[in-house]
């Protein structure tokens, strides 16, 4: 009889606690932790309401992780079917107040401000750029954007991000500086002590893509036009200012290229995998007007053995190994290849493949806005032109310029084109196909190449031992999106019902 009392117990017990308001309350503050902590980072996104359907993953991974969180405790020692009402009861009240739409929205909205303070930060209020008022207080600091200036180097273009698995400065600067900032600077840390954890999720990582793709232009609108005095220099500038200099009269007109930005660091040695390089040789992601294809399987020019990205640590003065040569001008010859692209595009010979035409508007639309900003004498004028600057920025996103409210029971992420989701989809799945070497597969597309796991211990022994300083698509574009749940939901696949 002792389980029958224990199960009529229980009852009394829900009854009694879905009846107290504020222990509901308490209850949901602890789901809402959890939400934001821990499952925003498997998941990012809600893409469909279908998701939290009773039985899904993400009811499952629900059930397993917060039931020891749950009225201190009480639900472990209830029997499971008693415990698992409750949290249902919870759940479903929950999900009819679309608690987990609003939950992981405001943990995005955190994010992408961490995001754009890594780009650059914003320091300086509106209204002190629609005086021409510069605010400058002890901390200001502009990341990214004014490390590249300060140490007179090149701000990576999109297609060198989007390619930085074969450029290591590139992708160092992509880890120290946005992924990062989606983790966040505490959990950051206790990983990178902690080689038992993995630095970043599938889906983390993938957001922080997502998001550089979508703001790249749109954050340096933001920085240029804050700074109108800035002396930055772009990838998409660069090769254009190396053609200007060689032009001079003589030999002393002629200066080396500027460098991209590195973080002041050379890399340790990783070994990239001859068919991960065959396999993205022309798959860069930096199309993104549009979702990104699969790559060639085959490509006769790329190297059929494993080849090393080996670069010394600054300070280095000996003369370099053949083999750190042979690294460094692997390197240079895909930051070669993007300024090739970029430079046939801009004389009109380029397949349109780089975003050189999303720069050119830019810098075309910041120098409107900026005379436009000049020329304001009236209040009616500064309006004006801030509601002006407002949406050239605005139309410089490529995946989120739609309207920012979705119709009810809707599926629709908020703001978000179906290209942006196409768009992630295919970032997590290349993530998973480079993966941490932790699964096998003959087919090129499912592989566990383990070639990521092989980035995060380097990263972890150059910030141990090395010092370091630290297309537009809008809403109705007549496509559905059918969403993965294998891909999208990989964090917690896993998790048992």
């Amino acid at each position: 009889m002792a389980p029958a009392n224990a199960a009529q117990e229980a009852a009394v017990w829900i009854v009694e606690r879905t009846s107290n308001e504020e222990e509901l309350k308490s209850d949901e503050r602890l789901v809402r932790d959890w939400v934001k902590n821990e499952l925003w980072e498997k998941v990012v996104f809600l893409w469909t309401l279908k998701s939290l359907n009773q039985g899904g993953l993400l009811h499952a991974s629900y059930i397993s992780s917060c039931r020891h969180l749950l009225a201190k405790g009480k639900l472990m020692s209830m029997p499971d079917v008693s415990a698992i009402n409750y949290m249902n009861i919870l759940w479903d009240r929950m999900t009819k107040a679309r608690s987990y739409n609003a939950w992981l929205g405001q943990k995005r909205s955190n994010t992408l401000q961490a995001l754009q303070d890594r780009f650059y930060s914003k320091f300086i209020t509106q209204h002190a750029l629609d005086y021409h008022i510069r605010l400058t207080p002890p901390t200001a600091h502009a990341e990214l954007c004014e490390d590249c200036q300060d140490s007179d180097t090149v701000l990576p273009s999109l297609e060198s991000f989007n390619k930085r698995m074969l450029q290591p400065k590139v992708h160092f600067v992509f880890y120290n500086y946005f992924l990062r900032g989606v983790i966040g600077e505490k959990t950051w840390k206790l990983r990178i002590e902690d080689e038992s954890k993995e630095l970043a999720t599938i889906a983390a990582e993938a957001y922080a893509n997502l998001q550089l793709n979508n703001n790249y232009f749109a954050w340096l609108y933001e920085y240029m036009y804050a700074h109108p005095t800035s002396s930055l220099t772009t990838e998409y500038d660069a090769v254009e200012q190396a053609e200007n200099e060689e032009e001079g009269d003589g030999l002393e007109n002629v200066q080396e290229p500027k460098q991209l930005f590195s973080a002041d660091l050379d890399l340790l040695e990783i070994t990239v995998p001859a068919s991960y390089a065959a396999a993205n040789a022309s798959d860069d992601g930096t199309s993104a007007q549009q979702a990104p294809s699969d790559a060639s399987e085959e490509n006769e020019d790329q190297p059929r053995e494993d080849f090393k990205l080996l670069l010394p640590i600054n300070g280095d003065d000996e003369e370099p190994s053949a083999e750190i040569r042979a690294a460094r001008d692997h390197q240079q010859n895909v930051t070669n290849s993007i300024k090739e692209r970029i430079d046939a595009d801009r004389t009109g010979n380029g397949d349109g493949s780089t975003r050189l035409s999303a720069y050119m508007k830019m810098r075309h639309d910041l120098d409107k806005d900026r005379r436009a900003a000049r020329q304001a004498m009236t209040m009616a004028h500064r309006k004006a032109a801030k509601k002006q600057s407002r949406k050239s920025k605005k139309n410089l996103r490529d995946f989120t310029q739609g309207p920012r409210k979705s119709k009810k029971g809707s599926d629709e992420i908020l703001g978000w084109s179906v290209q942006g989701k196409l768009y992630m989809q295919k970032l997590m799945e290349k993530i998973q196909r480079e993966g941490r070497g932790r699964g096998t597969g003959e087919n090129r597309r499912t592989a566990d190449s383990g070639l990521r796991r092989k980035w995060e211990s380097m990263y972890r022994q150059i910030i141990k031992f090395s010092a370091p300083s630290t297309g537009n698509q809008g809403e109705g574009d007549g496509e559905d999106f059918e969403m993965d749940e294998t891909v999208m939901y990989a964090g917690i696949v896993s998790v048992a019902v």
